[in-house]
């Protein structure tokens, strides 16, 4: 019942479709790592006394309190931050395909431009000679 209706949800966004994956858990991962694969878990009496009591001495306030706009809006940029870090550009969707952060400067170029052109040679590809664009041989250790 849980996964179809998150199935619906994001198959009818957008953004995300039927191509997205959406997968149903019992508990959340680092339970599983800790106390095992769900498929073998087994509910011992202790534990359903353990619930019994909750059930009983805990109040179950049925009052739903959504989070307010500015911590989801933080949660999303996080996302946003995560993908832009791992290298995933689908982030750009969520900016209006502009960069989160402004370019950084670089000075790189300046230093280029006054070093001399890199010798053309000739290099073997697949035990044929072949000449190749201009390459930077500094550095590189001859044999």
């Amino acid at each position: 019942e849980c996964y179809k209706t998150v199935r619906a949800a994001v198959d009818a966004e957008p953004l995300l479709g039927p191509d997205v994956p959406v997968i149903l858990k019992r508990a959340c991962t680092e339970f599983e790592h800790e106390v095992g694969p769900s498929d073998k878990w087994e509910v011992t009496d202790e534990q359903r006394h353990i619930e019994a009591l909750v059930d009983r001495w805990v109040v179950q306030d049925p009052m739903v309190q959504d989070q307010p706009d500015y911590l989801i809006n933080r949660v999303h940029r996080r996302w946003v931050e995560f993908a832009y870090a791992a290298g995933d550009g689908t982030y750009a969707h969520f900016t209006n395909g502009e960069p989160i952060y402004p370019a950084y400067v670089t000075y790189h170029h300046l230093a280029e431009e006054e070093r001399p052109a890199p010798k053309k040679r000739k290099v073997k590809v697949a035990g044929k000679d072949a000449e190749t664009a201009a390459i930077d041989t500094k550095g590189i250790e001859k044999r």
